[in-house]
C-alpha cells in the first residue's frame, strides 16, 4: 500500500474537526466528562488559556511570514492542552478600513499590475475575477481559498465557531458599544491635528493603509524665515538651535520653485511644498512660477543675526522635503561641510553667477563645544573616518553620531546671550519657542521619506478636524502600565516595548470618511478607523459563537453592558490568557 502523507494529513484533520477537539468552553469540558475523555487537570477547575493572536488582513494569499505567526501561537495552545488546560485558540478576518476598497477599484478599473498579481501571484482564475468585484467578494474569496485554506492546511488548533469579520453587523454593534462608551467617559474628542493624509482619497490614514513607507512617522520642523527683500524664504530644520551657524543655503537649481502669497505674506517655497502648507491650515496661493537656478547667487537675511549668507546650487536637494531650500551649517554637519567644500573646490564653474570669490571665502562658524572634538565638529568627523565625498556610504553613520554626541553634550557659545552654556538636550524646545515668538520661526510637519497609500495616492501631513482617542489621557496611561505590569512577558525584555508605546501613544485619528467599517455612532458621516475597531476584538471572541441567534437591532448598548458584567464576574475562566503578536 503506497504512503500517502497528505492524505493521511487530511483523514486527521477531518477526525479532529469532527470530534470538536479544538472547542475551547464550557461545553468541551462537559463533552470531555460525558466522554470519559478527560485531561489531567479536573475540567470544571479554572485551568484555562486563551490565546489570541492578530488577525490577518485578507487583501492577498498567504505567505510564509503567516505560517510563522500563526505556528508560534498554535505550538503554545497544543503545549497548555498537553498540560490539562482547557484551551480556547480562535480567529478571525479583518476587512474594515479602505485597502480592500483600493484592491477592489485597482481590479475594476482595469488594472494590469493588479489583474496579473491575482491571477499570477495568488493563482485566481479568469472565470472567479468577477466574484472580487466587490470589497466583501474580495476579502471571502481570500478567506475561503487561501487563509482559512492554509490554516487548515497547517493543522491549525482553532475554534472555528468564534470566525467573525470586522464587517459583519453584529461585531459593527459590539463598536457602536466600544465608541459610545468611551465617548461617554470623555476619552474621545474632536480637534484639528496633523495626520496622516491621502490626496487621493482625501482622507487620514494609518500605518494599515500604507503601501510605501510604512513604517515613516511624520516630523515637526521649525521653519527658519530667512528673508529675501520683502519675501520670506523658509527653510526646514529639526535643529533650530544651529540657526546661528548657517553660512549658506542649497537649492536645486533644475527643480520648480514657485512665490506663493501664504497667509498674506510672499514666500519663496518648492512647487510640492504650496500643497503641504495648504494642508497645514496655511491660506496659500500660488503668484508666480520659476527655476531654483533663480535663486542661485541671491543673498538672503539671516532672521537672528541679521547676516547675510548665499544661496548656492546643489543636486542633492529634495524639492519634496518640507519646503525645498536647505540651510547649510557646516560646523557641525558633515554632509553640509563636505558638501560645501566639493563646492568650493570646483567654484570655477559658477564663476557666471559672480560669486566665486565669496564661495571660496565661506567658512564653517562653530555654535557650540562638545568634548571630544574641535572647534568646528563636523571637520573632525569626517576627517576621523576619510571621508572625502559626499556619496561615502559612511556618511550618515557618521553624521547621526555628531548629532548625538552634540545633542547630549553639545553646550552652546557666549554668542547664545541667555542660552549660552546650556546643553542643546535641555534648551532646544525653549530656544524654538523664543524665537518663534518673535516671528522669525514658524512650523510645518512633513516625512522624511516618500509615503504612498494602498490606493496609490502620495501621503502628506495634514491638520484635520477630526476626531480622536485621547491615548494621553493620565489616568487611561495608568491604568495601561498597571496591565503591562501584571501580565506575564516572555522574554521579559519584551515589556519594555508595551512600557515604550503606552507612553508614545497620545492623540489617535480614529475616522475616517469612507470605507469598510462600522460609522461613528453620533456622526455618521465618518467611519472608524480599521485600528481604532480591532483594539478589544479579543473579549469578542469569547461571545461570537453565541450571537447568531440574535437579531442585531437588540444589540444594543444595554446588551452588551449586561453580558460584558456577567463575563466580568466569571473572569476567572479567562485567567491564564495570552496574545501573541
Amino acid at each position: 500500500m503506497d504512503y500517502d502523507p497528505l492524505a493521511l494529513e487530511e483523514r486527521w484533520r477531518e477526525r479532529w474537526a469532527e470530534s470538536g477537539k479544538y472547542h475551547g468552553g464550557a461545553e468541551r469540558r462537559s463533552a470531555k466528562k460525558a466522554s470519559g475523555n478527560e485531561p489531567r487537570a479536573d475540567p470544571d477547575s479554572d485551568e484555562t488559556t486563551f490565546i489570541t493572536v492578530a488577525y490577518p488582513y485578507p487583501n492577498g494569499g498567504m505567505h510564509i511570514g503567516h505560517a510563522r505567526t500563526y505556528t508560534v501561537p498554535d505550538v503554545y495552545a497544543r503545549y497548555r492542552r498537553q498540560q490539562g488546560d482547557d484551551v480556547l485558540f480562535p480567529m478571525a478576518w479583518h476587512v474594515t478600513g479602505t485597502p480592500m476598497v483600493g484592491a477592489v477599484e485597482r481590479l475594476k478599473k482595469g488594472d494590469e499590475n493588479q489583474i496579473n498579481s491575482l491571477k499570477n501571484a495568488f493563482g485566481v482564475p479568469e472565470s472567479d475575477l468577477a466574484e472580487l468585484e466587490t470589497p466583501m467578494g474580495f476579502a471571502r474569496y481570500f478567506i475561503e481559498n487561501h487563509y482559512k485554506k492554509g490554516m487548515k492546511q497547517l493543522g491549525l488548533s482553532i475554534d472555528w465557531r468564534r470566525e467573525f469579520t470586522t464587517n459583519d453587523e453584529r461585531y459593527r454593534k459590539f463598536i457602536t458599544w466600544q465608541y459610545e462608551t468611551l465617548n461617554e467617559r470623555g476619552l474621545l474628542e474632536k480637534g484639528l491635528h496633523p495626520v496622516n493624509y491621502c490626496t487621493n482619497e482625501q482622507q487620514p490614514v494609518t500605518a494599515h493603509d500604507i503601501y510605501e513607507g510604512e513604517d515613516a512617522e511624520f516630523q515637526e520642523y521649525t521653519l527658519v524665515r530667512f528673508g529675501w527683500g520683502d519675501r520670506v524664504v523658509p527653510m526646514a530644520t529639526l535643529r533650530p538651535e544651529t540657526v546661528r551657524g548657517v553660512t549658506n543655503a542649497f537649492i536645486d537649481p533644475e527643480a520648480t520653485y514657485v512665490i506663493a502669497e501664504v497667509d498674506g505674506e510672499e514666500w519663496f517655497v518648492s512647487e510640492e511644498a504650496v500643497e503641504k502648507l495648504r494642508l497645514q491650515d496655511h491660506a496659500v496661493e500660488t503668484r508666480e512660477e520659476l527655476s531654483g537656478e533663480r535663486l542661485v547667487g541671491e543673498r538672503l537675511t539671516n532672521p537672528v543675526t541679521d547676516e547675510e549668507l548665499l544661496v548656492l546650487p546643489a543636486g542633492f536637494v529634495d524639492s519634496d522635503n518640507a519646503t525645498g531650500v536647505v540651510m547649510s551649517v557646516p560646523a557641525h554637519s558633515p554632509d553640509d561641510y563636505v558638501a560645501l567644500r566639493e563646492i568650493q573646490r570646483d567654484s570655477e564653474r559658477l564663476s557666471e553667477y559672480g560669486i566665486r570669490e565669496e564661495i571660496e571665502g565661506i567658512e564653517p562658524v562653530p555654535i557650540l563645544e562638545v568634548e571630544g572634538y574641535g572647534e568646528i565638529p563636523a571637520r573632525d568627523a569626517i576627517e576621523e573616518h576619510g571621508i572625502e565625498e559626499s556619496n561615502d556610504p559612511r556618511m550618515k553613520e557618521v553624521t547621526q553620531e555628531l548629532y548625538n554626541r552634540e545633542f547630549h553634550a553639545g553646550r552652546l557659545l557666549d554668542s547664545y546671550g541667555e542660552f549660552a552654556g546650556e546643553v542643546i538636550e535641555d534648551v532646544r524646545d525653549r530656544y524654538r519657542d523664543y524665537h518663534a515668538d518673535s516671528g522669525a520661526f514658524n512650523a510645518m510637519y512633513d516625512f522624511t521619506e516618500e509615503v504612498v497609500c494602498r490606493c496609490g495616492g502620495e501621503v502628506e501631513v495634514a491638520y484635520q478636524d477630526t476626531w480622536f482617542l485621547r491615548y494621553n489621557d493620565s489616568e487611561w496611561k495608568e491604568k495601561a502600565h498597571r496591565a503591562v505590569a501584571r501580565m506575564d512577558a516572555i522574554p521579559e525584555n519584551s515589556r519594555d516595548q508595551f512600557e515604550y508605546v503606552v507612553d508614545w501613544l497620545n492623540e489617535w485619528p480614529c475616522i475616517r470618511n469612507y470605507g469598510l467599517g462600522t460609522r461613528l455612532p453620533w456622526d455618521d458621516e465618518f467611519v472608524i478607523e480599521p485600528l481604532s475597531d480591532s483594539t478589544i476584538y479579543m473579549s469578542y471572541y469569547t461571545i461570537a459563537h453565541r450571537l447568531d441567534d440574535i437579531p442585531p437591532e437588540e444589540m444594543d448598548r444595554e446588551f452588551f453592558d449586561t453580558l460584558f458584567g456577567i463575563l466580568r464576574i466569571h473572569d476567572k475562566q479567562f485567567l491564564n490568557s495570552v496574545f501573541i503578536e
